[in-house]
């Protein structure tokens, strides 16, 4: 960012963990996300706990857009990590947020040894936003693979219905 400039872009601090939730929530609602606000706020303490990035963009002393970066590391490709949430609010688009704040989340991959980066977005977001097209202009290639969730981990996990118990007990014999 050159100096002068009226946008800023810094990681957040505890202090400022209402601001980004407050963001994170506005997102989260215009895109039909499912989260409500105390879910955000978990989650955001949680990346922070962890040494996540959460990071905001100011314009002009106001908040304009956030991004949020989390690691974990593969056996295929090193440290990664995902650029989980990018988001510049309505009033304040077209003025280069979003390009800085990827170059920012792409300078604190390169600060914690990230050897990649990825990127997830849904149909709707590259039809509607164009964000194939947007980060593509970054070096982010469609790999064509494609992402299975299990959400809820929390629940009793189930055997598929092919597997009766004598077959389970045959089979660790």
């Amino acid at each position: 960012m050159k100096k002068n400039s009226p946008l800023e872009i810094r990681a957040i601090g505890r202090g400022e963990r209402r601001v980004a939730v407050d963001i994170l929530s506005r997102f989260f609602r215009e895109e039909g996300f499912a989260g409500d606000r105390r879910y955000i706020q978990k989650n955001v303490d949680l990346m922070l706990e962890e040494g996540n990035l959460v990071a905001l963009a100011w314009y002009e002393g106001e908040v304009a857009g956030v991004a949020t970066g989390s690691s974990g590391v593969f056996v295929e490709w090193g440290k990664q990590v995902e650029i989980g949430d990018l988001y510049v609010a309505p009033d304040f688009r077209n003025l280069g947020i979003a390009r800085a704040l990827i170059e920012y989340a792409f300078d604190w991959c390169r600060k914690i040894g990230a050897t990649s980066a990825v990127v997830e977005t849904t149909e709707e977001g590259r039809s509607l936003h164009g964000l194939k097209e947007f980060y593509s202009q970054f070096g982010f290639k469609d790999d064509q693979r494609v992402i299975y969730m299990k959400p809820n981990l929390k629940k009793k996990r189930t055997r598929p219905p092919s597997y009766s118990r004598n077959r389970v007990r045959a089979l660790s014999v």
